[in-house]
């Protein structure tokens, strides 16, 4: 997208200005990225239907790294994923919405790591609510 991310220990810029996940706390206006891979149409397309009816608009970029960038960056308000995902395309997404001011948990809430199962990140307004969407799409009920 010719643009320059860098992080450090407590930052994260773009193009050498600042960047802050958003402040958008209304679900319904979320936009919200869905990071699952194809290989099941049916858990994707679930994820996509909840994701839709339970925090707003939906988005697919197919990059984990790009998608965490934007959130880190304001552009998108959470992201799902159920699958596990590899450490080279979300670990340092995975700093940058955390640097950015975000929350970033595996699909249970507990703190993410390259060895969780599935992950969710948001701007950490409603964070709660995400975890709760994805919930649905596991057969869990939500708290």
């Amino acid at each position: 997208m010719g643009d320059l991310y860098a992080a450090g220990p407590e930052s994260v810029t773009r193009d050498g200005k600042s960047m802050r996940v958003s402040e958008e706390a209304d679900t319904d206006a979320f936009l919200v990225a869905v990071v699952n891979r194809w290989e099941d149409a049916t858990a994707f397309g679930d994820l996509c239907r909840i994701a839709d009816e339970e925090l707003g608009d939906v988005r697919r970029l197919g990059s984990f790294q790009a998608t965490l960038s934007l959130l880190a960056d304001g552009g998108f308000d959470a992201a799902v994923c159920t699958q596990s995902a590899n450490a080279w395309d979300t670990v340092a997404g995975v700093h940058m919405v955390r640097a950015a001011g975000g929350t970033v948990t595996d699909v249970d809430g507990d703190r993410w790591t390259p060895d969780s199962e599935g992950m969710v990140a948001s701007n950490g307004a409603n964070h709660g609510a995400v975890l709760d969407a994805v919930a649905q799409v596991r057969g869990e009920s939500a708290d």
